[in-house]
């Protein structure tokens, strides 16, 4: 059996073209809407009386015929050369075309007489226009004009009339009240439909809107028609203003090791293409600025028909747990070396130690000392990093216990100069200090002075040989409103840092990248050191820029014997 497919092929033609006309229709300027009814009405009006001119002419009034293609044809001409953007604002003209519509139907009716007596049903058409336009005063004003055009006229026109007469002119306004009903029917559902779908649009819009990841839907063709907040947000990294090529190709996308996506491998591209996937991970904005981790996913939504409908992006903003757990990964890796070297140092000397202990003679006992020292150094090492992490942990849970004492500020803030003073002459770093006032706290001396230590180590380790440290302790009497403060400040001339530094600084294990690649070390001490602080009911802020060093400043409640 041999099959063609060609029949098939002209249907489903043939219905899309129909779809075609149908959108064209409903998408009609209303100048063209308006035009395209006229020329339709005016059309069937006068088709009928063509005929009777060439067929049956004797019937026919000329003057009154006249008069109705008149009638007819002022306000078509009025609609067409009005300018398009004025005639929907013009309600008179609404409400004009369908009264001159009936009033020069029911002249051309009188005119053709009896013949044209069947013009009569072509009132239905202006008179319904009256009723979608201004529903139920529509009704009203269809049914009067209708009354006036049609039926009083008929009434006029036959002398004698009989029961049957009054019925047969009735019908028409009879029939137009049904219709009419019907059509307010309808409309009525309509209407609920649209505020319903209006309020399903609205909360679907709500809840996309106020979703904390990115969505972009596309349609069929792949064109953008809705995007949420956090999508436009994300936009803004990957084309921000100024950007030399806005387009696709030019958006700032990479891998997770820096590189640039090729267009052809972007989400936008891939689910143009028709593929679906998740998980799929990739950096956006400018390496220079800003950048995020998103986890983007897509969906592909299919027709009734079974073709595509739209295609929908997902994206996910992952970058504080991408961070967290990289951060997890390098204290891991950051723990494992910083334990494991004091450990094999210590087990390696004091292997040693026993070893030559028998063996060693009195006068030699001298060198057995310094293994043992070596000893000692590291195992303190080891027990201050241990610590670190005990510490942080607790006053993350808020777990940390303190030994609170009335001591000077002042005090400990030189007690832990005093400990640094020989690291900032080897690296040649001018330290100053200044105490305006001698501040009194309620503390543990042996945290704060912990937080102390932790600032200054950090400010040695990052600001270059021949920089400058200031230390300042002093008092803060803020507003006059609140509790006074007790503060300690460290700024140093060192690198800075850029904001996006900034908002992780605190953050467990976080190193800057120009720490990382300085210094070895944890990423626990400014975590511990804030912890530490917000514990005794303090802060500390750190103000930075890069190339212009960076103020850290910690703030303690004054004892209250001394805020006065």
């Amino acid at each position: 059996m041999i099959s063609s497919s060609r029949p098939t092929q002209t249907w489903k033609s043939g219905t899309l073209q129909l779809q075609i006309w149908r959108e064209q229709l409903i998408n009609l300027a209303p100048k063209s809407l308006a035009i395209l009814a006229q020329t339709i009405f005016c059309a069937v009006a006068f088709f009928p009386i063509v005929l009777l001119w060439f067929y049956n002419r004797e019937v026919i009034q000329v003057p009154e015929l006249l008069t109705g293609i008149v009638v007819l044809a002022v306000p078509s001409l009025l609609v067409i050369f009005t300018p398009a953007n004025r005639v929907r604002g013009w309600w008179w003209l609404n409400l004009l075309l369908p009264l001159a519509d009936l009033a020069g139907l029911g002249v051309l009716r009188w005119a053709t007489l009896p013949d044209g007596a069947q013009l009569s049903s072509l009132a239905l058409a202006p008179a319904l226009w009256l009723v979608v336009r201004y529903r139920l005063r529509g009704v009203v004003l269809g049914t009067i004009t209708i009354l006036l055009t049609i039926s009083l006229p008929s009434l006029v026109i036959d002398t004698q009339l009989s029961l049957a007469d009054f019925a047969r002119f009735g019908v028409l306004p009879i029939t137009f009240l049904i219709v009419a009903a019907l059509v307010l029917v309808l409309f009525a559902r309509l209407s609920h439909q649209h505020h319903e779908l209006k309020r399903q649009d609205r909360l679907l819009k709500g809840v996309i809107n106020h979703l904390n990841v990115g969505v972009l839907v596309m349609d069929a063709e792949g064109n953008d028609v809705m995007a949420n907040p956090a999508q436009r947000y994300i936009h803004g990294l990957v084309s921000p203003e100024g950007s030399l090529d806005p387009t696709e190709a030019g958006h700032l996308l990479f891998t997770l090791d820096g590189a640039t996506i090729p267009p052809e491998q972007r989400p936008a591209r891939r689910v143009i293409r028709g593929e679906s996937f998740e998980d799929v991970l990739i950096v956006a904005g400018s390496p220079t600025h800003e950048q995020r981790v998103l986890e983007v996913a897509s969906r592909i939504i299919a027709g009734p028909d079974g073709g595509v409908e739209s295609r929908i992006l997902i994206f996910d903003d992952i970058s504080d747990t991408y961070h967290a757990q990289r951060a997890q990964q390098d204290i891991i890796a950051t723990v494992s070396h910083e334990l494991r070297t004091p450990l094999t140092s210590i087990l390696g000397y004091t292997d040693f130690a026993l070893e030559s202990l028998d063996e060693m003679p009195v006068e030699n006992r001298r060198e057995l000392e310094d293994f043992l020292t070596v000893i000692e150094r590291n195992a303190e090492k080891l027990l201050v990093r241990v610590e670190d992490l005990l510490l942080q942990q607790q006053a993350r849970y808020g777990n940390l216990r303190l030994n609170k004492q009335v001591v000077c500020l002042s005090d400990l803030a030189r007690e832990a100069i005093q400990a640094q003073r020989a690291l900032a002459a080897e690296r040649h770093i001018d330290v100053a200090f200044d105490a305006v006032t001698e501040p009194i706290v309620r503390a543990d001396p042996q945290r704060i002075s912990q937080v102390m230590d932790n600032l200054l180590s950090n400010a040695l380790k990052y600001t270059p040989p021949g920089g400058h440290i200031q230390v300042r302790v002093g008092r803060d009497d803020g507003d006059g409103v609140n509790v006074p403060d007790a503060i300690f400040v460290v700024s140093d001339t060192g690198a800075g840092m850029s904001a996006q530094e900034l908002e992780s600084l605190f953050t467990p294990f976080y190193r800057t990248e120009s720490a990382a690649n300085f210094t070895q070390g944890t990423g626990l001490g400014l975590s511990v050191s804030k912890g530490i602080v917000e514990t005794h009911h303090g802060s500390l802020q750190v103000d930075s820029a890069p190339g212009k060093g960076s103020t850290f400043v910690v703030r303690l409640p004054l004892h209250q014997e001394y805020s006065a």
